[in-house]
């Protein structure tokens, strides 16, 4: 049984949101015990190993801090204690099979796989608990006395298993002094309906065209490769956006504004800017916590070249723990290196206009760089490239396959995922607000109605289980 699903959006949210409102306001502690036990509950049904881990990192990182606040001497080895051992689980549970599989390949051993389960969240609370050991450490974050604030904040289930990543510093004020009102309570429902609808109305709608060409093996051919890659591209975005926009009204629903992580990154005209409005919290955290303390650009222009690609081999290793992910890293890494060349010397302007051959660049480079997200193993996806760039003759079983997919569901989806995908929707709709507030409104209470309908007559069939979040 897992609290996900149906069971979290008609049972699970309903009864903690309802009694969440029960509690008086002035009863912080009780709302946030009510919080803490709900937290665990979900995660424990949906995966008791991920819930030991989870108070594992909670429980070291709380440690670490409170000693770097009663013992000074030792700030620095407890901050690297504390690091290690919030990063020890993930290195075990998520790189394990990798790291192994990689050794016998290279050394020729016949070590055998451990097959570890992988955790849900793991990656992302992983994270956080690190950012809190050194913030502590840094000073920018004070070490807290009571253990129960700190896994409330790691375990918050709203953002435990897709994110955002919450820094202690966004978040730990609001534990004690949070508020839930009626504006923040539709604004958070409002959101979280749209973040469901991205789910599961075109993520999973595209998900269909998507397994279709991934699981076609050695009879893919160009057409169907080509739209599982743009199926794909606007799965993803989709997928974990939408992920996010629930976490984020859900966060408002009790009080809590968490912070964005995606920024229309499809509407960019280069891959820098793409990944710098994707997954904004997550890039943020290898600034921070990686960039940063290896020396960022202070220690001359070849020193900040290698440190960022320190940071693109890392993230590509976070999204996948596999060959692909580190290739991911490597092919981002030598697009924006090459980006970055070609704007030396040229003279900076106020604005720049960014013209369609640059979206179209750019979102070339997000079908090439998902697939290697997407594909199995890394002999998967060269066949997949194989598949996209090789052109043979077409037959008309190939065309035929292509058209299957192309049903008016795919068809729609992708045509509405492209258009959401830029920024003159949310730009009209502003537009739209400012001029004709109540009329606004009322659109906006209708068009989340009918979109929460849509979103149960969907969940009343079978969800989709391949959503791309699952895999963090």
């Amino acid at each position: 049984m897992t609290l996900t699903g149906p069971v979290f959006l008609f049972l699970f949210l309903p009864a903690v949101f309802c009694l969440h409102l029960l509690i008086p306001e002035r009863y912080t502690l009780a709302r946030n015990i009510l919080l803490l036990t709900a937290s665990l509950l979900f995660l424990g049904f949906g995966d008791p190993l991920s819930l030991l881990l989870m108070l594992f990192t909670a429980l070291w990182s709380w440690g670490a801090a409170w000693l770097m606040r009663n013992q000074l001497r030792h700030r620095a080895l407890f901050c690297a204690g504390g690091v290690l051992g919030c990063l020890l689980p993930l290195l075990v549970f998520r790189y394990a099979d990798f790291f192994t599989a990689s050794v016998n390949d290279l050394a020729g051993t016949a070590w055998r796989l451990p097959g570890l389960h992988l955790p849900l969240g793991i990656a992302f609370f992983t994270l956080q608990g690190i950012s809190y050991v050194s913030d502590v450490y840094r000073c920018k974050a004070e070490a807290q006395k009571h253990f129960y604030r700190v896994l409330l904040w790691l375990s918050f289930f709203p953002q435990l298993i897709s994110g955002p990543v919450v820094r202690w510093t966004e978040v730990g004020r609001a534990i004690d002094t949070r508020s839930v009102t009626a504006g923040g309570v539709a604004k958070g429902l409002r959101r979280m309906t749209v973040g469901l609808a991205k789910k599961l109305l075109l993520a999973d709608t595209l998900a269909a065209a998507v397994d279709a060409a991934f699981s076609a093996g050695d009879t893919l051919a160009l057409p169907l490769a080509w739209l599982g890659a743009l199926c794909f591209m606007l799965q993803i975005y989709f997928d974990l956006s939408g992920c996010c926009d629930m976490a984020v009204g859900l966060g408002l629903m009790f009080g809590f504004t968490l912070p964005e992580s995606f920024d229309c990154p499809y509407a960019a005209g280069s891959v820098s800017g793409m990944w710098k409005r994707w997954q904004i919290t997550v890039s943020a955290w290898f600034r921070d916590y990686v960039y940063i303390p290896l020396g960022g650009s202070r220690k001359g222009k070849l020193r900040a070249l290698l440190h960022k690609w320190v940071v693109w081999l890392c993230a590509g290793l976070w999204y996948s723990a596999s060959w692909c992910g580190l290739l991911g890293g490597i092919f981002s890494g030598f697009v924006m290196t090459l980006e970055s060349l070609h704007s030396v010397g040229r003279k900076r302007r106020k604005k720049r206009r960014i013209h369609w051959y640059q979206h179209v660049y750019t979102w070339l480079f997000a079908m090439l760089c998902f697939v290697l997200l997407r594909a199995e193993h890394l002999a998967a996806a060269l066949q997949y490239y194989r598949a996209m760039f090789t052109p043979l003759h077409l037959t008309r079983t190939d065309l035929s396959v292509c058209t299957q997919q192309l049903t008016p569901a795919v068809i729609g989806a992708a045509v509405l995922s492209f258009l959401l995908a830029q920024p003159f929707p949310k730009a009209i709709a502003e537009k739209l607000s400012a001029r004709f507030p109540r009329f606004s409104e009322l659109t906006g209470s209708l068009l989340t109605l009918g979109l929460l309908v849509l979103c149960m007559l969907s969940l009343g069939g079978a969800v989709h289980p391949q959503s791309f979040f699952w895999r963090f």
